[in-house]
């Protein structure tokens, strides 16, 4: 009767937590995403790119890109974290991927700003 017995091994375990993927068959843990990509659902064997706009930054739970803030871009996929836009730029929404010029008349002085505000009497700005 024991030698009709058969022991079989089976997979059951999904990576889990979501953030962390199976990249290998025959794998006996489960990785964290790298920086820049994310896995939102259990069981994945790949992370996927943030999209532009979106990051995942080392302190992330990588479970989901997060939106980039006012004043910030994250140009492309896979980003590891935003940028400010520059003198002369803003990006007032976000989630987005460029920084717009400031209208003619119109001017920022700092980085990562929101918007422009217009030029004081006796100065004024170029396009840009």
């Amino acid at each position: 009767m024991l030698a009709d017995l058969a022991l079989t091994a089976v997979c059951f375990v999904l990576c889990s937590p979501v953030g962390t993927y199976g990249p290998i068959q025959g794998a006996i843990n489960c990785t964290a995403c790298p920086v820049g990509r994310h896995q939102d659902t259990q069981g994945g064997s790949v992370c996927k790119a943030c999209s532009p706009g979106t990051f995942t930054g080392a302190a992330t739970d990588k479970i989901l890109c997060s939106d980039c803030p006012v004043g910030f871009v994250a140009p492309g996929n896979a980003s590891t974290s935003c940028t400010g836009c520059g003198q002369g730029t803003y990006q007032s929404a976000t989630g987005q991927s460029i920084c717009l010029p400031c209208e003619p008349g119109f001017a920022n002085s700092g980085t990562g700003v929101g918007s422009c505000k217009p030029c004081q009497g006796g100065s004024y700005a170029k396009d840009p």
